[in-house]
């Protein structure tokens, strides 16, 4: 087995630099633009994290909602045995012929949807018995595919053959939701000490015939973190062929290639437990075309004004190797609020392009080469919106703004290709 490892960590100073952002409306059409890449549309689930969830489409070329509320934690559509929790997620890809896969966390459920009708396909369970946890989806082929199961079940039966182990890889049939196997991801956790770790799988991605996993590595009790972790898998054998280690960040749950590359981004949150969180804190690169993969720390998070942020869990913002779109996090008390920052790592600058009303504000980021643009979910309480970023000149600029859940007005946490 492989194993990479990163040394060093160079941080960046920061100039703050305020930038005004702009609205403009966009009135639902019921015909997508198709991508380049072969996506139809982008998906948003829209949330506000206690009692609903919606879940919306809409055009990047137009900016304009296909389908409002597409699905929601209220429905009860014909195909869904279970209705939606208020823990929702998107997978990282889009995934064969463009269905529109719904990630339930809470009820371990996946649901396929049309996004042209909004009505459901098929639904299924990854619990094997237990809360699971599922984090994401990778597609193999139409009968074959890859979820990544967070928890591990505290009292698993002794038959290996019901899969309900969990901290692993659950193999599955996306066309009818049988399980045929799972890659126990519990020898690779990494190590906290004396504290056992429990690997926890999040993001996973297809790159070029090999599959990359995102450790969490965290105890049972989410207290302590171990360092970072990437996994590679070999879905031929259905093994874990490799690790790439990334001593001195903690929490490196955020995963994304770059478009049109072979780069990965990996976002750093650090241990919340911890006094040193925003050390732990960063953005790295890993070049999947060298040999052994090149890895780099690409920004470290610093100091924002007298209180200490680290970066959110998502690396999706990327425009290049070097620079893209990156955001802090605030507090409960909005003392400092999120904010939104365009970093430069071959300048060593990073500056301040938004600011949100309040912490745990901003939702996901989500980049659309084909349009050199950025879209962020702001979920501002006064008037939720999708921002939408101009990245191709030197700096980024704010062009237009959309509310993308118009009939409930929920937050928009997530987005995602489909």
């Amino acid at each position: 087995m492989n194993r990479i490892v990163v040394t060093g960590a160079a941080a960046l100073a920061l100039a703050l630099t305020a930038a005004a952002c702009s609205s403009d409306g966009a009135t639902p059409t019921a015909t997508p633009t198709p991508m380049k890449g072969g996506a139809t549309g982008v998906a948003v689930v829209n949330s506000d994290f206690k009692n609903s969830v919606s879940v919306s489409l809409f055009d990047p070329a137009t900016r304009q909602v296909t389908f409002d509320d597409c699905i929601d934690s209220g429905s009860a559509p014909a195909g869904l045995s279970q209705g939606l929790s208020t823990d929702v997620v998107l997978p990282s890809a889009a995934q064969p012929g463009h269905e529109l896969l719904l990630i339930d966390r809470s009820n371990a459920a996946l649901t396929y949807l049309d996004p042209v009708t909004c009505t459901v396909k098929r639904q299924f369970s990854v619990g094997t018995g237990f809360a699971s946890n599922p984090h994401d989806v990778v597609a193999l082929s139409d009968t074959k595919a890859y979820v990544t199961r967070y928890e591990p079940n505290p009292t698993p039966t002794a038959d290996p053959a019901d899969f309900d182990e969990g901290d692993d890889i659950l193999i599955f049939n996306p066309a009818d939701g049988s399980a045929s196997g799972r890659i126990d991801l519990a020898p690779f956790a990494g190590k906290a000490g004396d504290t056992p770790v429990v690997a926890r799988p999040g993001a996973a991605l297809l790159v070029d015939g090999n599959v990359y996993v995102a450790l969490d590595n965290l105890s049972a009790d989410f207290k302590t973190a171990a360092e970072g972790r990437i996994l590679v898998v070999d879905p031929a054998a259905d093994t874990v062929s490799g690790m790439i280690d990334l001593p001195g960040l903690k929490g490196c749950g955020g995963l994304s290639v770059l478009a049109g590359t072979k780069t990965l981004i990996v976002t750093c949150v650090g241990d919340f437990n911890d006094a040193d969180q925003i050390k732990q804190s960063g953005i790295v690169t890993v070049d999947l075309t060298a040999s052994p993969p090149a890895v780099a720390n690409l920004m470290a998070a610093m100091v924002f004004g007298a209180a200490p942020q680290p970066l959110s869990a998502d690396s999706r913002g990327a425009v290049s190797a070097t620079a893209g779109l990156a955001v802090t996090l605030g507090t409960v008390q909005a003392t400092p609020p999120d904010r939104l920052w365009w970093y430069d790592a071959s300048a060593g600058t990073a500056t301040q392009v938004m600011e949100a009303s309040g912490g745990f504000v901003y939702g996901a980021l989500l980049g659309d080469p084909d349009r050199q643009q950025v879209f962020l979910a702001d979920g501002s309480s006064s008037q939720p919106r999708i921002q939408v970023l101009d990245v191709s000149g030197a700096a980024p600029a704010v062009k237009a703004s959309f509310e993308p859940n118009p009939k409930s007005g929920l937050p928009p946490r997530a987005l995602a290709w489909y």
